[in-house]
This record gives structure tokens, C-alpha cells and sequence, in this order.
């Protein structure tokens, strides 16, 4: 390009100042790191990442004094690892824009630098919550490790939401309590359910249909109210098809770094502006590993609601 040094310094300022506002842009995108913990430890230089799955056994009981037979427990725990890809997309200044830039000093589109980057959160929202088959990535909504439990038919003889009473909602929720309890041997639950995630109609039938033409409350405020223990109530319109046969799933499960967590060692980045033929490039790209699941007993799947 026949640009001077010194309209080569001025160039990588303004692309400089478009990096910058492009950093501070809002990850609108972003839902599952609002659902699940992030990863601390992680470099993006990394290629992989190690963690290890949780399992216990054994219980503590009362004893004799003098006791040497002490009941043994024992906390497994079961390396894996997780390998990090890279997404990437990339936007460009043509020459001519530059020159006209540089002659006129009219602000330059943001345009293509958003979208640069809205895309990029975008994927990593979609791999931390789906996954992605062709990489080995899993996701929080499509685990197949994970305990399903399916909605039970209602006196409609319909399975979700919508098509139940206030009574047999409550009742499901319930039973995926009770699923997961049953999933600890003991029956004491340690790793105990504080958030919900529904498909997003379901999410909004319960947000605006009352408990009954009697009861100005509606039923996810009653919700709310009977299940205190959840504490953390989301919506997502990728759940409303992601259950058994593209029914709607909701994912109840414990929000803590050791259940679950989000590796996303580089969530956005750019590159400095590269000269090719006739336009400036700037790369742009996230690392990033999908969601680990270190508990599977801290989640619990309810497909068709």
C-alpha cells in the first residue's frame, strides 16, 4: 500500500482505538457465563486442560471408645482432560477506505469490527452450551453422562408445562429432587440443586400464567416460594428443543466451580491490523474448551417440559 509512515502510524492508531471500543463491547451474547462458573488456571496458550471427576464412598458412624474399626471412606477421583480449540473470524479495511479516511478523517464503520466480535461470542456461547460434535467438545444442555428424568404425562395426558396443572408442576419438580437424591446411596445429598435453567416458553408460561383465576400470584413466583433452595432461575431458548426427541429440557444442578465450570481461557481477542493486497485485516479469535462437568451428580436433566 502506497501509505507513508507517518499515515502508517496514524492508520494503527485508529486501529488501535477500534480494538479498544470493540473490547468493551457488551458479550450480549454470552448466557452461559452467566449459567455456569468460569475456569480459573487456564492459559490460552494451552492445548489442553486437566481436571478430575469427583465420586465418594463410605459414611461415617457412631463408635466404642477405643474403636480401632473405623468405618473407611474414600473420594475417588478420576482424571480427564479437556482439549482447547480455537474460533476464529477476522475484519478489513480496504485500501480506498483508508485513503478516504486519511483525506476526509469521516469516522470509519464499526460495523464489521462488531459483528467481528459478536460472532465470536456467539460460537463460544453455543459450544458451552451445546457443544460441538465435530471437536469433542460437550456442552452444560447435552451431556450424555448426565441423569434424565422424564416429565411425567399430566391429566391432559401432555408432558409439559403448559398443557399441566399447578399441582402436577409442582409435583415434577419434586420428582427431580427426589431423582437426585436417589443418586447418593446414603441418601444425603451433599451436592444439592440451587439453580434451574427452562426452556424459555416454558420459562415464560410460568412467569405469566397465575396459580388460578383465585390467585393473583403466578406459578413461577409460586415456584420460587415452595422451592427456596433454588436460587437461581434462567431461561434459554436453546433448551426448548435440546430433550429427548426435540422436546423441551430443563437443567437443574448445583452453580459451583467444583460441579461445573466453563473453559474459556481466551473469551476474545484480536490481532494488530495485517497488510494483504489490498486491505488491512484484523484477525480476531476465542480459545476455548467447552464445559466440564466434575459432579455429575450436581445436575440433573427433566426432558418434555
Amino acid at each position: 500500500m502506497n501509505f507513508s509512515p507517518t499515515q502508517k502510524v496514524a492508520i494503527l492508531a485508529m486501529f488501535s482505538v477500534i480494538a479498544n471500543e470493540t473490547y468493551g463491547l457488551d458479550r450480549v451474547a454470552l448466557n452461559a457465563t452467566t449459567f455456569i462458573p468460569m475456569q480459573d488456571g487456564v492459559q490460552p496458550w494451552q492445548s489442553a486442560w486437566g481436571y478430575k471427576v469427583v465420586s465418594e464412598v463410605g459414611m461415617a458412624a457412631f463408635i466404642a471408645d477405643y474403636a480401632d474399626d473405623l468405618p473407611p471412606v474414600a473420594r475417588f477421583l478420576t482424571p480427564k482432560s479437556v482439549g482447547i480449540k480455537t474460533i476464529g473470524d477476522s475484519y478489513a479495511y480496504s485500501e480506498f477506505e483508508l485513503q478516504q479516511w486519511l483525506a476526509t478523517k469521516v469516522d470509519l464503520s464499526r460495523d464489521d469490527a462488531e459483528t467481528a466480535r459478536r460472532k465470536i461470542d456467539e460460537k463460544v456461547d453455543d459450544v458451552l452450551l451445546m457443544g460441538d460434535e465435530g471437536q469433542g467438545v460437550t456442552g452444560l444442555f447435552n451431556n450424555e453422562n448426565v441423569t434424565v428424568v422424564e416429565s411425567s404425562a399430566g391429566a391432559s395426558g401432555q408432558t409439559d408445562f403448559e398443557n399441566k396443572t399447578y399441582k402436577e408442576i409442582v409435583a415434577q419438580f419434586r420428582a427431580v429432587f427426589a431423582a437426585q437424591k436417589n443418586l447418593f446411596k446414603d441418601k444425603k445429598v451433599a451436592t444439592k440443586i440451587d439453580s434451574v435453567i427452562l426452556p424459555d416458553d416454558a420459562f415464560g408460561y410460568l412467569e405469566t400464567t397465575n396459580v388460578s383465576d383465585s390467585i393473583d400470584t403466578s406459578i413461577l413466583d409460586s415456584l420460587k416460594a415452595k422451592f427456596p433452595q433454588i436460587v437461581n432461575w434462567y431461561r434459554s431458548e436453546m433448551l426448548e428443543d435440546a430433550g429427548a426427541n426435540g422436546t423441551g429440557r430443563a437443567v437443574f444442578y448445583r452453580k459451583a466451580k467444583n460441579v461445573l465450570s466453563a473453559v474459556v481461557p481466551e473469551p476474545f481477542r484480536q490481532k494488530n491490523p495485517q497488510e494483504q493486497a489490498l486491505h488491512y485485516k484484523v484477525p480476531c479469535y476465542a480459545r476455548i474448551g467447552g464445559t466440564v462437568i466434575k459432579n455429575l451428580k450436581g445436575i440433573v436433566y427433566c426432558d418434555g417440559v
